[in-house]
């Protein structure tokens, strides 16, 4: 007598449809975990250039240079205020941001004294707007005591800045045709990242009094 064997397997319509179910899972997965990094970086972003602005407003009293664009990075690495994940080995003037962005730290407008340092972050062939985002809505966080928030681009054919906008700080801002930080709305952010994801290189440039 002919034992019967129950049949076991898969058919190949339904063997498809797993390794669809699969397929769009995957997809999903690697979407979820895309922008879960974005966000990490846009938050570590966030939490290094705000710590160095908070080193610099700690220690502005001692930026009492009397030259032109006096590297700052290499004095802050000295005094171990600079993230490790941010320093390059044998580059002493520039920090890379989460997302590779370059960042200088420099003094500016010494007659003869310093009176202002920036913190200038250089984002090259920008095509993220949430980059751009976070930057400006993070100046307007120390509006209270950033003097201001410059924003530059040009092309790599071209050393002179196409575009360029300044926003103030609360203190500095009550003069004509100077608009506030604070003011500041999304759709006024948008329209200016739109100018930015045109260019080759954009320049946010934080620029803070030493003797405020």
């Amino acid at each position: 007598m002919r034992k019967k064997y129950n049949q076991i397997g898969r058919s190949m319509v339904e063997m498809l449809g797993v390794l669809a179910i699969i397929g769009v899972l995957s997809v999903g997965g690697i979407t979820g975990y895309s922008k879960a990094m974005e966000k990490y970086k846009l938050n570590k972003q966030t939490e290094q250039l705000s710590h160095l602005y908070d080193v610099f407003i700690r220690y502005k009293a001692e930026w009492k240079f009397d030259e032109q664009h006096v590297q700052i990075v290499p004095y802050f690495k000295k005094m171990g205020e600079i993230p490790e994940e941010m320093i390059v080995e044998n580059d002493d003037t520039i920090l890379y941001d989460a997302f590779g962005n370059e960042v200088y730290i420099v003094t500016n407008n010494c007659t003869p004294i310093c009176k202002t340092v920036l913190i200038s972050v250089r984002l090259s062939k920008v095509r993220n707007f949430e980059i751009c985002h976070n930057i400006v809505n993070l100046a307007k966080q120390y509006s209270d005591t950033v003097h201001s928030l410059y924003v530059g681009k040009h092309t790599a054919d071209s050393a002179s800045e196409q575009f360029g906008i300044r926003w103030y700080g609360n203190k500095y801002c009550g003069g004509a045709n100077q608009t506030c930080l604070k003011d500041v709305d999304n759709d006024t952010i948008a329209e200016m990242c739109e100018f930015c994801t045109d260019s080759t290189i954009c320049r946010f440039r934080f620029e803070a009094y030493i003797d405020d």
